[in-house]
């Protein structure tokens, strides 16, 4: 009889281990899905906050740059590069949808 109740104790201690293993698993994937998410919506206010700045730079070539003026020794073709280079590196949609979601994938808790 002690065997019977010493093996079910052990039994019930593994079943409560499984089920706490269980619990923490699912905590921790409610926390990544939680943080994908939020990254989701990072690079979705990235991704607007650029949109005005494309807008804002292509207001700026636009206007008549005949000037042969250099600011900090920059002509202003070369700041409209810098400028271009800076959008292309902070662009979140660089590498296409894949890029995206293997960011967001990147993700964990």
């Amino acid at each position: 009889m002690l065997v019977q109740q010493r093996k079910e104790r052990e039994a019930a201690e593994r079943e409560r281990q499984l089920a706490e293993q269980r619990r923490y698993e699912e905590q921790r994937r409610r926390k990544r899905d939680a943080n994908r998410w939020r990254c989701f919506r990072e690079l979705a206010q990235d991704w607007h906050e650029l949109a005005a700045v494309r807008d804002f730079l292509m207001a700026l070539r636009s206007m008549d740059t005949t000037s042969a003026a250099e600011i900090d020794g920059h002509s202003i073709e070369d700041w409209i590069a810098w400028a271009e280079e800076w959008l292309q590196r902070a662009d979140p949609t660089v590498n296409g949808v894949d890029g995206v979601f293997t960011q967001i994938a990147n993700v964990t808790d």
